[in-house]
């Protein structure tokens, strides 16, 4: 129900990135603590962007790695 995507870019076990929009949230999980501490660091009021016909998007970063993993999880005969 709504748009939605998922990017994965993966360097190796310690450099990579899970970017997922859904519902007007962008979420962010990576081992990259420069970057989650970046995103935790944005005031409240500046996480959310209001689009000139009224949708709202939002985001955030994402404390664990569940979707990240049930991704990978489903492609791994690629590797």
């Amino acid at each position: 129900s709504g748009d939605a995507f998922r990017v994965y870019l993966h360097g190796d076990e310690q450099n990579w990135y899970y970017l997922e929009y859904k519902l007007g949230k962008l979420n962010v999980s990576s081992p990259d603590l420069t970057l989650l501490t970046m995103i935790a660091e944005i005031k409240k009021d500046k996480k959310e962007v209001k689009g000139d016909n009224g949708s709202r998007y939002l985001y955030q970063y994402l404390r664990n790695t569940i979707r990240r993993d049930d991704l990978v999880d489903e492609y791994r005969d690629f590797d």
